[in-house]
């Protein structure tokens, strides 16, 4: 027994420890044409490494299922630790949604609030301003594919993000990426019919796009609560702990070589 209640205070302090890692943000979003007259105020969870920093930085970006605890905590748990500011958006609760199917043009805002959170953590002392990326879950991916991709140009375009990762997004709408473009690292499911073929053709496509199929993996592969399909006729969602743990090392060498540490 005496065993037991050590465990429960064990796991309730460390989830304390992971809730006070992390703080609430809020920073406007950002139009990619005429400025809003009243921009969204978009809410987001901020976690940061231990230290002062300047540290480089990642934006996260959610499916249509909101924010799930692989975007709230897994993710930003996996990439503090690799000595990284995480800044997790949420797209949906600002404007009263719960999934993309309710929200017109849903790309064109995910990829605005994302470019809403870089000029945030830009101005944050803890942050480094020229090494902020940003990653994509699904949806958060196709506003990466769809939108950020065709605005990130050069290095020399300091209101750009230095590296992106697009997991398990279509890449049907990638019609700009060449030399000049920000690096792009797709990380896609085996068994993800309905959009890893649009990213193996992308890869195809475009040489500097880096395309990584991994084997056996579904839709939703490091989501631990995923199950059903993306839509009727779509991809199955399940879990895989192996296919996540191989893009968690892809992310660290990805972010590592574009991002440094």
């Amino acid at each position: 027994m005496r065993k037991f209640t050590a465990n429960i205070v064990l796991l309730a302090a460390s989830f304390f420890l992971i809730s006070c890692s992390a703080t609430n943000a809020r920073f406007p979003t950002k139009s990619f044409g005429q400025p809003y007259d009243k921009p969204t105020t978009i809410k987001g969870i901020l976690s940061k490494p231990e230290g002062e920093g300047p540290f480089p930085a990642v934006v996260l970006l959610h499916t249509c299922g909101g924010l799930k605890s692989h975007v709230t905590q897994d993710w930003p748990n996996f990439l503090t630790d690799l000595g990284y500011v995480v800044l997790t958006v949420d797209s949906f609760g600002p404007r009263w949604l719960n999934s993309c199917g309710q929200l017109i043009g849903w790309k064109i805002l995910q990829a605005e609030d994302a470019f809403g959170a870089l000029e945030y953590l830009a101005t944050l002392p803890a942050v480094n301003p020229d090494r902020i990326g940003v990653m994509g879950f699904s949806a958060g991916a196709i506003a990466i594919n769809s939108v950020l991709a065709n605005q990130m140009k050069t290095d020399s375009d300091k209101n750009s993000f230095r590296a992106a990762i697009a997991m398990y997004g279509h890449c049907r709408e990638l019609f700009n990426y060449y030399e000049n473009s920000v690096p792009l690292l797709e990380i896609m499911g085996e068994y993800d019919t309905q959009n890893t073929p649009s990213c193996i053709d992308a890869g195809k496509n475009f040489p500097g796009l880096k395309v990584e199929v991994l084997p056996g993996a579904h839709h939703a592969f490091d989501n631990f609560g995923a199950s059903g399909t993306t839509g009727r006729g779509g991809s199955c969602m399940q879990y895989s702990e192996s296919a996540t743990q191989r893009a968690r090392k892809l992310t660290k060498e990805f972010f590592s070589k574009y991002l440094g540490r």
